[in-house]
């Protein structure tokens, strides 16, 4: 029961990060195909732990205003510094658009490194961990003993 429980427990955990880091990790890849193109700031707005820092470009002779400063992050803590420090409102900036679907773009195209997974990755495995004990304790998942039927034969 133990085994089979642990190798369930790693493929949720990796679907779990999968599905939380996919889109960003995959959005990061793709980006790295995506036209640069000029845009301007039109908006930073600072937020307590955050900054979002928005732009607009055009295709086509249409205006795109878009706020995506990068997939992958180290916290939003150093953006928030790294954007009040490095950008300011009407200024010109390239920004990297998607060919296909030109509403979407993003200022930074970052390299995939761990700094940038690792929050991520403890607080699953964490959650987890907590949740794993939590369920040991309420129905003896992992030990395979019936909690509810010793908690009966007690009383």
């Amino acid at each position: 029961m133990k085994a089979t429980w642990w190798a369930g427990f790693c493929g949720v955990n990796c679907l779990w990060a999968g599905a939380v880091m996919g889109p960003s990790v995959a959005n990061q890849f793709a980006a790295r195909s995506w036209i640069p193109i000029d845009a301007t700031v039109v908006e930073i707005t600072n937020h307590p732990k955050s900054a979002t820092l928005s732009y607009e470009y055009f295709r086509d002779g249409l205006p795109i205003q878009n706020d995506t400063f990068a997939f992958l992050t180290e916290g939003t803590l150093n953006d928030k510094q790294y954007i009040n420090e490095n950008f300011e409102v009407g200024q010109n900036i390239t920004v990297f658009m998607n060919p296909s679907n030109p509403k979407q773009s993003v200022v930074q195209r970052r390299p995939l490194r761990l700094e940038y997974l690792w929050k991520q990755l403890v607080a699953i495995f964490a959650t987890s961990l907590i949740t794993m004990f939590y369920l040991e304790k309420l129905v003896g998942l992992v030990t395979g003993r019936d909690k509810t039927t010793e908690t009966q034969g007690e009383a």
